[in-house]
């Protein structure tokens, strides 16, 4: 005979529901040399994350650096309300130029040639009024040198 306190009383534990479009989906599958699996690892294991979140959040970073993409949230999901880049106002602006030289110094560092450049509009594009007159000062060159001495009246 079962006793009533090991009977089951048929609730669930309380779970997180999770949102369908939070769950990922697809697959990505690679062929790579064991030493770099092998970094991968060991890199993965510093951070204290799987190796397959690890290589995610370097494809999602890679992803969210190059300013031709839309805007991706930390598990790789559209941001819903971001603008579109390849609005021309936006394209324009002195912060997609900034985006887009960090953007071409990362691909030279990490692919050694820098990315295609008919993605960044013409700089006939480019509004002078709607940028910071400060931005491109360079006061080295721009100011007339001082006196090390101080003038006496």
């Amino acid at each position: 005979m079962v006793k009533e306190a090991s009977k089951g009383t048929g609730r669930r534990s309380p779970r997180k529901t999770v949102d369908a479009g939070d769950t990922r989906g697809e697959r990505l599958v690679l062929r790579v040399h064991s030493d770099l699996m092998e970094v991968l690892t060991e890199r993965a294991r510093e951070r204290g994350i799987t190796r397959s979140a690890y290589v995610e959040q370097l494809l999602i970073g890679w992803v969210r650096l190059d300013p031709r993409n839309r805007r991706l949230d930390m598990i790789g999901k559209y941001v819903p309300d971001a603008p579109d880049p390849r609005d021309p106002k936006r394209m324009s602006t002195f912060g997609y130029h900034e985006r887009w030289r960090k953007f071409s110094l990362a691909s030279r560092l990490l692919l050694g040639a820098p990315p295609p450049s008919d993605w960044l509009p013409d700089e006939a594009d480019y509004e002078p009024e709607d940028e910071d007159p400060d931005v491109h000062r360079r006061p080295a060159e721009d100011d007339a040198p001082k006196s090390p001495f101080p003038r006496r009246r």
